[in-house]
């Protein structure tokens, strides 16, 4: 309602574009009952759980990754010069869902899982295949675990898009940023240099797994949020009290209005 960038009738359309999300204005007061709701609310718990099993990628791949592509036969500059198509891809992965999940409904979860599936086949194929000198094979599979950024920007929309009131959506952002922290604390400790010669199998198959935990978490958080809204869409809706919950800093379980994305 201060953004001076705007004109007045832009702030009036984005005012009414968070009634119509029932998602309310800033509100700095804590709430400790908003507190123990986030704390019982299961959502929270399977964004945590599907952050940290994706932020593993980075604390691993990204990190070590110069590191893993010179075992591949190539020099110190050429691993460095890799990492740009992975980056792309990660740019423009981020891009594509970010477009996408604004112009079609609920298809973020669908996406999600759509993304791991790449990066689960690049850890695959890295594994497997041979690492002779300049070997293309495990490139172009290091390469495609560059899908794992839509996986952890659809992560961080889902999580943020599902709560509402003021003090549960600092909790959740607060989980999220924890769990990115343990994810990127997870990743290196699967790198271990003494199977550097059997192809680092505890990182390949640790990340394999990490992204099939965050798939079935995915999973569960669409029946979750699928189901939620379903019985929802049963109630009757008074458009009067509508309007005015909007802007009451209520939770997402408080406001029978408000509907999950997914």
């Amino acid at each position: 309602v201060s953004a001076w960038f705007l004109t007045a009738d832009e702030r009036f359309a984005a005012v009414e574009r968070l009634r119509y999300g029932q998602t309310g204005v800033r509100c700095t007061k804590f709430k400790p009952a908003q507190l123990r709701e986030a704390l019982a609310d299961v959502k929270v718990y399977l964004v945590a759980l599907m952050m940290a099993s994706a932020y593993t990628m980075n604390g691993a791949v990204s990190g070590f990754g110069p590191l893993i592509v010179s075992t591949f036969g190539w020099t110190s500059l050429e691993s460095i010069l890799f990492q740009f198509p992975l980056g792309g891809l990660c740019f423009l992965v981020i891009l594509a869902t970010g477009y996408l999940g604004t112009r079609v409904p609920n298809i973020r979860i669908l996406m999600l899982v759509v993304c791991c599936l790449p990066v689960i086949a690049g850890c695959a194929l890295i594994w497997k295949s041979a690492w002779t000198r300049h070997a293309a094979a495990p490139v172009v599979g290091y390469s495609l675990t560059g899908f794992f950024g839509g996986v952890v920007s659809l992560i961080i929309t889902l999580g943020m898009s599902n709560v509402a009131g003021h003090t549960k959506k600092s909790f959740m952002a607060a989980t999220i940023f924890v769990a990115y922290c343990v994810g990127n604390i997870v990743g290196p400790q699967l790198v271990k240099s003494q199977s550097k010669a059997a192809h680092y199998p505890e990182l390949w198959l640790g990340l394999i797994i990490c992204y099939v935990i965050c798939i079935l978490a995915s999973g569960a958080l669409y029946y979750v949020l699928w189901s939620e809204n379903k019985k929802r869409d049963a109630l009757p809706v008074d458009e009067e009290e509508r309007a005015k919950l909007a802007f009451q800093d209520l939770t997402d379980k408080e406001n029978p209005y408000f509907r999950y994305v997914y």
